[in-house]
């Protein structure tokens, strides 16, 4: 490697105070535009509150207009402020903050010291939602302080695990018992049930030609029926959550005896003594096959679909991270320990991901139907000088573990790095 640019430091400098003193210059002149327009505001302020209810939304705002999404009453001479802190009053930075309405939008997010300003927002009577990677969610409202200001002081939990391959929502975890732990395969139906939760009380399950199912998470305090659970060799306590979900879940398999729990946050947790030498302290996943993380290049599935009748689609291999830019099948030169680091993140190559028979089940349709892509994969991805311990399962793929300390933030058309 080398370096491909330089520059003269006297002449940075230089140009660093031109443009400061630049700035300078512009902030006086847009004050004295403020200062201009400060009356002519004003009045604009009482002809705004006459058309506080926008045509396409049924809210009324009293002090301020409505934006044409509806998403909340804004006014642009309103300023929200606020600090997010940990339970210890360490400040927490790129915290979110949304409303509680509309989680999607996100409003402002706090600075390395923990805070935030924001215009436009009214906070008055508006639940405001506080969001960050491995914290639980907090909601709240705000303390108004004058007619146009109002602040909060939010202090998130950290989530108890940092790696969640279930269903989760503020710390609370849900299994399904389905008389048999390998889920979709050997129940394929299942990957057509989809999950999603509703102002923060009521899980909601989807499936084909059937009713959706909502349930509050907060089961009663009367419901006493526990069972131990054990899902891919972790076992842990788990909360019938009632008759209703059973009937919902036996009707749609068309089978009796589904049963849903509520696991408890104190189970048993399996270790992969044959890869003792892989993993590292810290490194954990919940009801997961063997790692937190799945990773796979796009030039893989392409040099795959080659070799296939029909061509499939990526959610058949169900990786977390999706990457392009490799050579197909690259990983198979590569060794324990090699970094790739993807946004805040870097992940810790683990080993290739050896393949069951799941990708044989379309993920559209639910259904399982012949040999492929495992017995393509079968004949074009057993190196024969793979690890022994993979034994007859193809490779496609590769395992990870984040190696950075906390919490970091990864998004499409990040770069990715990878090195020794």
């Amino acid at each position: 490697m080398s370096v491909i640019f330089a520059f003269n430091a006297w002449e940075l400098l230089a140009k660093s105070r031109r443009k400061v003193a630049a700035a300078a210059e512009e902030e006086e002149t847009r004050n004295v535009v403020v200062g201009k327009n400060k009356k002519r505001e004003e009045s604009r302020v009482s002809e705004l509150l006459v058309k506080s209810q926008a045509s396409d939304c049924s809210r009324n705002c009293s002090i301020g207009t409505l934006n044409s999404a509806c998403d909340a009453c804004t006014c642009s001479h309103h300023v929200l402020s606020g600090r997010v802190l940990t339970e210890d009053d360490i400040p927490l930075s790129e915290a979110n903050i949304s409303l509680a309405e509309t989680p999607y939008n996100i409003i402002a997010q706090t600075n390395i010291s923990g805070y935030f300003v924001t215009l436009g927002v009214c906070a008055i009577q508006q639940e405001l939602l506080v969001t960050k990677a491995g914290f639980v969610p907090v909601k709240l409202t705000a303390n108004v302080t004058t007619s146009t200001t109002a602040n909060i002081t939010a202090k998130m939990e950290m989530a108890e695990m940092t790696y969640r391959h279930h269903m989760t929502l503020d710390g609370q975890y849900l299994a399904l018992e389905i008389m048999d732990t390998a889920g979709e395969r050997k129940d394929p139906k299942l990957a057509l049930v989809v999950p999603h939760f509703e102002d923060g009380r009521y899980l909601c399950l989807n499936a084909p030609g059937m009713e959706m199912l909502k349930m509050e998470i907060q089961l009663p305090v009367d419901q006493k029926e526990f069972k131990r659970i054990k899902i891919f060799g972790m076992e842990g306590e788990g909360q019938y959550v009632g008759d209703e979900a059973s009937e919902w879940f036996s009707k749609y398999m068309n089978k009796p005896g589904y049963k849903m729990y509520k696991l408890s946050r104190t189970r048993i947790i399996r270790t992969h003594d044959e890869w003792s030498d892989i993993g590292e302290a810290g490194d954990q996943a919940t009801f997961g096959d063997f790692a937190p993380y799945m990773i796979l290049a796009e030039a893989c599935l392409a040099s795959l679909n080659q070799e296939l009748s029909s061509p499939l689609e990526m959610e058949r291999f169900r990786p977390n991270i999706v990457i392009n830019g490799l050579k197909a099948f690259e990983e198979d030169k590569w060794e324990g320990g090699r970094k790739i680091k993807i946004g805040d993140v870097v992940f810790r190559y683990l080993n290739h991901c050896a393949r069951c028979s799941l990708p044989i089940v379309n993920p559209k349709t639910g259904e399982k139907k012949g040999e492929e892509p495992l017995k393509t994969l079968r004949r074009i991805r057993l190196p024969e000088d793979r690890d022994p311990r993979y034994d007859r399962s193809p490779l496609f793929g590769i395992n990870a573990a984040p190696d950075t300390d906390g919490m970091g933030v990864i998004c499409q058309g990040d770069s990715v790095m990878i090195w020794s």
